[in-house]
């Protein structure tokens, strides 16, 4: 009976302490002006919010899809106004979204790989 029991407590140690850390380096830019560019690291999985230049907001979630791939969901807000993208793009490669006359640029990469 012990035996089962360490195994299932091994097993649910291992699925917890396996969550990738992912650092998230951004820029953001409004009207071909930087106004921001934020450096975190977010934990797989989990939502991480931003807010640059006291004004505009948004969060990223990122998974991965594959070992060279990532999910990334982005939600971004001002004022009233938001949307919503999710984008599968390569680890460590750049990404250019724009929505308007804003652009977000996003590299992503494993932490502690």
């Amino acid at each position: 009976m012990k035996k089962p029991l360490l195994l299932l407590t091994l097993l649910s140690l291992n699925c917890f302490v396996s969550a990738q850390d992912y650092k998230v380096t951004s820029q953001i830019t409004v009207a071909d002006q930087v106004i921001g560019s934020p450096v975190l690291v977010v934990k797989e999985g989990v939502t991480a919010k931003v807010q640059a230049n006291g004004k505009y907001n948004f969060s990223v979630n990122v998974k991965p899809e594959n070992d060279s791939q990532i999910l990334l969901n982005l939600i971004y807000k001002k004022n009233e106004f938001e949307r919503s993208t999710s984008v599968i793009f390569d680890i460590n490669e750049k990404l250019q979204l724009d929505i308007g006359e804003q652009s977000f640029e996003f590299t992503i990469a494993k932490v502690g790989s």
